[in-house]
């Protein structure tokens, strides 16, 4: 007996076709994975759903993709980059306020009355 195995991806903005799936096909085999979700990463999702698929047994051209460590510096022309560990910075503390003999005896009294 052949076994089938339903792969549904959604490309579209959020999730709940894939989990309207889920609860369809909840007893029989089945993959549903959403790529657009919010707060996530479309291209991670979409490279885990690929690597799902591929360990599945499905066969995966990645060709298309173009995978390097080059980095595009044109996309970036207003960049800050940041030099992270090295010495701990200390705050310093704030000068302390400069009161008078006065004031500071006007302080005393309030705080007697008090």
């Amino acid at each position: 007996m052949m076994m089938v195995y339903v792969c549904f991806i959604e490309m579209g903005p959020g999730g709940s076709c894939s989990r309207m799936i889920d609860q369809i096909l909840a007893d029989k085999p089945h993959f549903a994975k959403a790529i657009c979700v919010k707060g996530q990463d479309s291209v991670d999702n979409l490279m885990q759903v690929l690597a799902q698929l591929y360990a599945e047994g499905a066969s995966i051209d990645l060709s298309q993709f173009a995978l390097c460590n080059e980095t595009n510096q044109t996309e970036y022309k207003n960049y800050i980059s940041v030099k992270t560990g090295g010495e701990a910075f200390n705050v310093p503390l704030p000068p302390k306020s400069k009161t008078t003999e006065a004031e500071s005896s006007v302080v005393e009294l309030k705080r007697k009355q008090q």
